[in-house]
């Protein structure tokens, strides 16, 4: 996933699937290590068991070009594709001709302008329900999640956060010990007014 139209693409499919039912985690291997060999641009976790456990692989591809050369790999998705319930491509602009979409795969499509998605198809289950998945990728899938919350951008962010609150609170100590000194002083003009 390269580019601010993909970055944008991933926002908004994070976006659909915000809140604490799902966990959505970019670049995620089909294994660790020297094993690993093809990486899912968005993998989708389902948390709740009532809504179903299940993983839903995005592929982003933001031009006819960059779809074509996928298509033509198609053993290189199925890399991937067979750890994941569901498998889909997210397109931001409409050129997926007839008949070229694979019928194992889904299509979510986004709008870049509007920020809003819609399946153009929804992606068919891939693998019974409850089938476990491989310890390589759930290796991966911790790879992925300390990538991207503990060691990654997540971690930075807390550690601005962090600093951010910080330097608010000592901008507001300041402040509040400012107006104390000059209350203090309002007041000790006025008592040294009330004594003459």
């Amino acid at each position: 996933m390269k580019g601010v139209g993909a970055q944008q693409v991933y926002d908004l499919i994070a976006k659909k699937f915000g809140g604490d039912a799902y966990a959505v985690l970019p670049q995620v291997a089909n294994a660790t290590g020297f094993a690993a060999g093809r990486w899912i641009d968005v993998c989708v976790a389902s948390m709740w068991p009532s809504r179903g456990l299940w993983l839903h692989g995005f592929e982003i591809k933001i031009s006819r070009h960059d779809w074509q050369r996928e298509l033509k790999q198609g053993a290189k998705a199925d890399t991937i594709a067979q750890h994941m319930d569901y498998f889909s491509v997210a397109t931001c602009a409409d050129f997926i001709e007839p008949g070229e979409l694979p019928e194992t795969w889904g299509h979510l499509s986004v709008d870049l302008v509007k920020n809003t998605t819609r399946w153009v198809k929804e992606a068919p289950r891939l693998r019974p329900a409850g089938e476990p998945i491989s310890r390589e990728f759930v290796m991966a899938l911790f790879r992925g999640f300390d990538k991207a919350c503990v060691t990654g951008g997540v971690s930075e962010l807390l550690k601005a956060e962090y600093q951010r609150g910080l330097d608010n609170g000592k901008e507001r100590a300041d402040r509040d010990a400012e107006r104390r000194a000059s209350s203090a002083e309002r007041d000790a003009a006025f008592l040294e007014a009330f004594r003459l």
